[in-house]
């Protein structure tokens, strides 16, 4: 029953993470990557006949993941974040300094 209303509660409201400095630099390199090779793919497939949603879809992950690095970096002051996730009722992420 516990684990049940554990799930329910990250299903309903979201979840919260803790990274270390280490972790919070993996990451922010992490999504960079993923920009930027998320950017090619868009670029690629918008040249492509009928690529147009899958080059707006790369388009849209480029962006989440330029954002939350952002975040990340910024609100890194040398000891890792939080990064807490949000699901309902508005899907929205925030970063603070540990």
């Amino acid at each position: 029953m516990f684990t049940l209303l554990l799930d329910l509660e990250y299903l309903l409201v979201g979840s919260g993470d803790n990274f270390t400095q280490a972790e919070t630099l993996a990451h922010i390199q992490a999504l960079q990557q993923t920009e930027a090779v998320a950017g090619l793919v868009a670029a690629v497939a918008g040249l492509i006949p009928g690529g147009q949603v899958a080059s707006a879809t790369s388009l849209i992950v480029a962006a989440g993941a330029n954002l939350l690095a952002i975040s990340m970096s910024n609100n890194n002051k040398g000891r890792g974040i939080t990064l807490n996730l949000h699901w309902l009722p508005v899907t929205y992420f925030e970063s603070t300094a540990n």
